[in-house]
């Protein structure tokens, strides 16, 4: 699925549950082939997340076989896929998380500037802002067909024109190996989380977008931006754009955080200063649960 160092992946449009909207990892850097493409779903009924009964519907349903599920690590990204590779990052901390046929992915290169005393966007400044306008953090639907797997975008921080789909293989139950369709790359993860071992969840807005997906004791906290407005140019490099263009682009999280007993916090943000704090399940009167 996700690609390398800046950004990728899409799916083909999933097909969607009856009671519940289906569920269905920045614009890559210059070694990211993968992209996005429009994906179209009806409006997420009640509360907008997967009950148990939903669940049970969707499960007969998905797109994505339950081996995908979890958390996953990229731990290589080579470029070409095959022979001597002319590109390899290790760096870039990069995660996957697949929530039945829904998908977050983060990406967060190893040069990250200092953020220190910055604790919204409107606190930084166009270098910071620029920053994290150009890292990779999407969320959306996710189809396995065969052995090819599409991740179709429907928040993007960094949106391209290509469109995200890897050629899969499980090189075991923990590995996992995904290469272009036509050599571009490889990329390798590794399951962070324990196969078969929860029911993915899922919490969607009002308009059918995911914020929350979980797996476990894993999430991704997604806030999608608002509508942009008709002038700003959503394809054009970082570098190019005004302050206020990039504080607008700037405005997707992507946030993954983990459960403690203490309730979840947040552990790699697409904004650094989340970084530590608390986050919660939007659907959940709790913040522990």
């Amino acid at each position: 699925m996700p690609c390398d160092v800046a950004a990728h992946e899409n799916l083909p449009a999933c097909a969607l549950w009856t009671d519940c909207a289906k569920p269905a990892p920045a614009a890559k850097s210059h070694h990211d082939p993968k992209g996005r493409r429009a994906a179209t779903f009806p409006r997420v009924a009640a509360a907008g997340r997967i009950g148990t009964s939903s669940r049970r519907a969707a499960a007969d349903m998905s797109h994505v076989p339950t081996r995908y599920h979890g958390l996953w690590r990229r731990t290589l990204y080579a470029e070409p896929a095959e022979g001597e590779p002319g590109f390899v990052d290790r760096d870039t901390q990069v995660f996957w998380l697949q929530a039945g046929d829904w998908h977050a992915d983060l990406r967060v290169p190893a040069d990250r500037p200092d953020f220190t005393g910055v604790a919204t966007l409107a606190d930084c400044d166009r270098d910071q802002l620029a920053w994290i306008a150009r890292q990779t953090a999407f969320a959306g639907l996710t189809r396995v067909e065969g052995r090819f797997c599409t991740w179709h975008r429907l928040v993007d921080l960094a949106p391209t024109l290509d469109k995200d789909i890897g050629e899969m293989r499980f090189v075991d139950e923990n590995t996992l190996e995904e290469c272009h369709p036509r050599g571009l790359y490889r990329e390798l993860w590794q399951r962070v989380t324990l196969a078969h071992t929860a029911a993915p969840r899922a919490h969607f807005d009002e308009t059918g977008l995911p914020r929350w997906l979980q797996y476990g004791d894993h999430a991704m906290a997604i806030t999608p931006r608002v509508a942009l407005d008709s002038a700003h140019e959503l394809l054009a490099g970082a570098e190019t754009l005004s302050k206020t263009s990039l504080h607008a682009r700037a405005a997707v999280e992507v946030s993954l955080a983990y459960r403690t007993p203490a309730g979840w916090h947040v552990r790699l943000s697409t904004w650094p200063w989340r970084e530590g704090q608390s986050t919660r399940d939007p659907s959940r009167a709790s913040p522990g649960v």
